[in-house]
């Protein structure tokens, strides 16, 4: 069984952790699954949870690592351009549509 079969629970899985604060778990979630996204063209998919992790930022706590952090940012800004989306990178994102 691969991850298009396990999409639905692993979509579940960052909609929980979003909603309960889950912060730490959701950065790692969406850092493992960036480039499942892309190779499978779900650039949109990887946006809207890129962006909701992204959310969670300020709620991060202290163990939640500057790496992952960053591995989110980098991910959504590689996203958006792939996305054919060039506005200012280095602000927060106001819309995934």
């Amino acid at each position: 069984m691969g991850l298009d079969a396990e999409s639905p629970n692993l979509h579940t899985a960052l909609n929980t952790a979003i909603s309960t604060g889950a912060a730490e778990f959701a950065l790692r979630l969406v850092n493992a699954l960036t480039w499942y996204w892309c190779l499978r063209g779900r650039l949109a998919e990887a946006r809207r949870s890129l962006t909701a992790a992204l959310t969670l930022l300020p709620r991060a706590n202290d163990d939640t690592t500057a790496d992952q952090r960053a591995r989110v940012r980098i991910g959504h800004a590689a996203i958006t351009l792939l996305q054919g989306r060039f506005g200012r990178l280095d602000q927060p994102p106001e819309s995934c549509t």
